[in-house]
């Protein structure tokens, strides 16, 4: 199956160009419409999502707080201090900042956390994650991700270049992670993946697979978040930059929302792909880069959220809806 994987994305990029829709045994006509967008000005580079007892908790990948809003409508409530960072200005600067591009929530010692993670992109200063214990602000633990880094990029066949960890993802005790610059999956072992960030356990087994993406005008769409749609399927965000170096920044060239199935092994294969478009039927030029479920499912229709990074020292959230989500 591995070796169809470069005759398909061709095909499907032939047939259907930039609106690349992945065409599975089932039809699907998967659409993502922005229908509300909210500037947040105070927030920088707003680079991952995650919601946690009715507050929706924003990612950057260059400021040293973590800030908490107030369900779908992006109002700022407040924001929490990440204490290892030092320094006092609004960003921290490229080459040192730690790069925080996923995250998740999860419970850890029976508490609700906050977990956040480097992207791996640049040894030393994004080889770390930081665990934060919601409700207690001065509990926050910071782990090294270069030893479990270093093995999914043996793994994978990666190298230092081309790996970007940009999407996290967890359901149950199954842990995902995605590099954006090849769009490799990483399904793991979430309690045995604490034990080693915590405890330097060895790595545990992980199970890793590639899905496809079209390119848009000649540059690729890489995959910048991700949250569980139902317990087998991830829901992601995609973007397009123009440019080929996952540090750089380019221009914006659109974004995607799409569906991933995955099998017992934790391997994805695409179920859908939708370019993300404004009511009037034009393609965003936005980056969204973290996503987050909103609400249930009714009749393949579903409401996320996405928070755009505008590479100024200010984000966006954009409420989506989505139809004709394909079937489990």
């Amino acid at each position: 199956m591995k070796h169809l994987y470069p005759v398909l994305a061709s095909l499907c990029i032939f047939l259907h160009g930039c609106t690349f829709t992945y065409r599975s045994p089932v039809e699907n006509n998967l659409s993502a419409t922005v229908i509300k967008s909210t500037s947040l000005p105070a927030v920088p580079s707003g680079s991952a999502l995650e919601l946690m007892n009715d507050a929706l908790y924003i990612i950057s990948d260059d400021a040293r707080y973590i800030y908490r809003c107030a369900g779908e409508n992006g109002v700022l409530m407040d924001s929490l201090r990440l204490l290892h960072l030092a320094g006092a200005e609004r960003r921290i600067p490229k080459p040192v900042k730690p790069d925080y591009e996923a995250a998740i929530a999860a419970m850890v010692d029976g508490k609700d956390c906050l977990i956040a993670f480097g992207s791996g992109s640049m040894a030393l200063q994004r080889d770390s994650a930081v665990i934060i214990t919601l409700g207690d602000s001065g509990a926050q633990q910071v782990v090294a991700l270069n030893t479990l880094y270093a093995a999914l990029r043996k793994e994978a066949g990666i190298d230092e270049a081309d790996f970007n960890i940009e999407a996290a993802a967890l359901q149950e005790n199954r842990l995902v992670l995605i590099n954006r610059g090849t769009n490799h999956l990483f399904s793991m072992d979430w309690d045995k993946i604490l034990k080693h960030l915590r405890e330097a356990a060895p790595v545990p087994p992980v199970s890793v697979s590639v899905v496809p993406l079209p390119e848009k005008s000649g540059y690729p769409t890489g995959i910048s978040g991700a949250c569980f749609l139902d317990d087998d399927r991830l829901l992601f965000c995609a973007s397009v930059e123009a440019t080929t170096n996952w540090v750089e920044d380019g221009e914006v060239l659109g974004s995607y929302i799409g569906v991933i199935a995955l099998d017992k092994s934790g391997k994805g294969l695409l179920q859908g792909l939708a370019p993300v478009m404004t009511d009037e039927g034009r393609p965003i030029k936005d980056k969204i880069e973290g996503i987050s479920g909103y609400g249930e499912i009714e009749k393949g229709m579903l409401t996320v959220l996405g928070i755009v990074d505008n590479d100024d020292g200010s984000s966006a959230l954009l409420r989506i809806r989505l139809k004709n989500l394909p079937s489990p």
